[in-house]
């Protein structure tokens, strides 16, 4: 095993209305796990993904929609998030609590991780890339949509009064902006990645927009 892990707690409310609003927004997810089916190998016939930061579990149920024949493990440091995990009939899901510096996995145990914004709660980032590269097969594939940090600050307060339009909370725009105070620059995340031994497939956006996607392979 790579290592255990301990709980973080969340504002109650603000777990309510991140899930909430986000459940209003699925085709974000969809569009995600579509791209990841695209990239996965059409020789893993029983693929197993690791959606780390899974939240509430949108992505992860949008992932096993895609690939029905895939084992999916939402992965998560607040245990209330997965329980608020949107489940629907015939969705299998592995539920499992803990950080990203500490994967509670067999080395060389899973397929793809994929990792949709939670890269600013990570403490320890180097520690964390080190334990996806411990957890990847060999040629397992990473993709990882990214917050930009250099991403200008006029357009944050857009992305402010955007939300306000479409009736997100209080507690949820502050979870959004305040990600921003911890979020990364591009070429950290590809240091990041060449120190833990990936080698970088693709990076999708610019240092204008407000993310990035990043798609790198273990080598």
């Amino acid at each position: 095993m790579c290592s255990m892990v301990e709980d973080i707690l969340l504002n109650d409310n603000m777990i309510t209305d991140f899930t909430a609003y986000m459940g209003r927004h699925k085709q974000l997810y969809r569009s995600l796990a579509q791209m990841c089916k695209q990239e996965l190998s059409s020789s893993i016939q029983y693929p197993v993904i690791l959606d780390v930061g899974a939240g509430p579990g949108f992505l992860s149920f949008e992932l096993k929609k895609e690939i029905q024949n895939a084992t999916v493990i939402s992965f998560d440091a607040s245990i209330e998030m997965l329980q608020q995990l949107y489940f629907e009939k015939n969705a299998l899901m592995h539920l499992v609590n803990g950080k990203a510096e500490y994967l509670p996995f067999h080395p060389m145990s899973i397929d793809v991780v994929i990792s949709r914004f939670s890269l600013p709660y990570w403490s320890q980032p180097g520690k964390a890339f080190q334990e996806i590269a411990c957890v990847l097969r060999r040629n397992g594939l990473l993709i990882v949509e990214m917050l930009n940090a250099e991403y200008p600050l006029w357009k944050k307060s857009l992305v402010k009064y955007q939300m306000k339009l479409k009736k997100a909370s209080a507690h949820t725009i502050y979870y959004h902006l305040e990600a921003y105070t911890h979020a990364y620059k591009l070429t950290q995340v590809q240091t990041f990645l060449e120190t833990n031994g990936f080698t970088l497939l693709r990076v999708e956006g610019r240092k204008s927009e407000w993310k990035y996607l990043l798609i790198a392979k273990k080598t």
